[in-house]
């Protein structure tokens, strides 16, 4: 596909998702780009790492903004501790050159990304 193409067709896929499926696509995203990040802390390329890091902060800090804590209740409120704790973790990761933070951050969002592909194929 012709990056024009490809980016009209994501967009696409973004304006006509229902939210359950925005949410998997923010998930799979942040898991792309930390998974980036550790191959750039294994590379010893700082300059990607801190900028897949920013990238991954940034899917899940939209992820925090959009949570609604009065019509989601419990489950709202504890979305919104995990994701504060994992960009305090991905902050350490980064601060202390520990790629083991970051995959302990992508595997915390790769089980919350289980758990809403389900929500998302029920509809």
């Amino acid at each position: 596909m012709q990056p024009n193409a490809y980016q009209a067709y994501q967009e696409n896929q973004v304006k006509t998702a229902d939210r359950p499926r925005l949410v998997v696509m923010l998930y799979e995203e942040a898991i792309r780009y930390l998974k980036e990040a550790v191959q750039a802390f294994k590379e010893g390329d700082h300059e990607r790492k801190g900028e897949r890091l920013v990238f991954g902060m940034e899917v899940i800090s939209e992820l925090l903004a959009s949570l609604d804590t009065e019509a989601g209740g419990e489950i709202a409120k504890n979305l919104k501790g995990l994701y504060t704790y994992m960009l305090q973790r991905l902050v350490l990761a980064d601060a202390e050159g520990d790629p083991e933070k970051v995959q302990e951050v992508i595997s915390l969002l790769q089980e919350l990304l289980e758990a809403w592909k389900e929500v998302s194929h029920r509809r």
